[in-house]
């Protein structure tokens, strides 16, 4: 028996849908790998991971345009076509443009593109980041916990909901400011942890708790530091709706 066309096209579709998931683009560069398509609840978007549980995350944190777009072409991409004996496959979606480097962003400083705010032109503005992170000691300085531990604990859960376990909370240089320690390894990492300590700050303020901000340190696992930050309410905010690009943000706002 001859199937048709569109049958074919159904089969193989039946065959690749098992193995898929839906993938969820956040405007940081991550992703997130999910059962289905989040769920909009007011300004969050709760997401059935692919362990089963659900978490929840601001909605403005995710790139609706590219999660659409991405999902959409998971047909397009796993099918092929058989028709008269010969197989083709479907157009996939065009790869979206390359986001700029940290590297891309200090060599803008040649051109004067890119300075801190309140600097004048010609003013060198970007502060050169180390070949080799700074070091800060062999030992690192014993830090005070967060003394309200119910507030360190929703900011280690909502940090944690991002996929990361190595962090710390402490007494800040503010008594209402968290001080956020991570332990990083890469460019990747410290962008992943500044986006986490974001979402974390403006999540725990809507939860109702007493913060007016947080700071956040970056280590290295052998006592270097790939710097510290401080997230103000708006920060976070501009932060994680891409307003503030990521790499730009750490170039302005690093403190090594």
């Amino acid at each position: 028996m001859r199937l048709s066309r569109s049958a074919v096209l159904v089969a193989l579709a039946l065959v690749a849908a098992p193995g898929w998931a839906y993938t969820v683009f956040l405007k940081d560069g991550s992703t997130i790998q999910a059962q289905e398509k989040y769920t909009v609840q007011g300004e969050l978007a709760l997401i059935r991971l692919q362990s089963g549980t659900t978490s929840s995350i601001p909605l403005a944190q995710i790139d609706v345009a590219r999660t659409e777009t991405a999902n959409r072409s998971r047909y397009d991409s796993t099918t092929m076509v058989i028709e008269g004996g010969q197989t083709s496959g479907l157009q996939t979606t065009a790869e979206a443009p390359r986001k700029q480097t940290l590297s891309d962003l200090i060599k803008e400083r040649s051109d004067g593109e890119l300075r801190r705010p309140g600097a004048s032109a010609g003013t060198a503005a970007v502060p050169e980041v180390p070949a080799a992170a700074s070091r800060i000691g062999a030992t690192r300085p014993s830090r005070a916990p967060y003394p309200d531990t119910d507030v360190a604990t929703r900011l280690l859960g909502f940090v944690s909901a991002r996929g990361i376990s190595a962090v710390s909370v402490h007494r800040g240089r503010q008594t209402d400011v968290p001080l956020l320690v991570f332990e990083t390894q890469s460019e990747g990492s410290v962008f992943k942890s500044i986006v986490a300590s974001a979402s974390a700050l403006v999540q725990a303020r809507a939860a109702g708790a007493a913060i007016g901000g947080v700071e956040v340190l970056c280590e290295t696992p052998d006592g270097g530091t790939g710097g510290g930050f401080d997230l103000s309410p708006e920060l976070a905010r501009r932060v994680l709706s891409g307003d503030y690009e990521i790499t730009r943000f750490f170039v302005e706002n690093v403190r090594f």
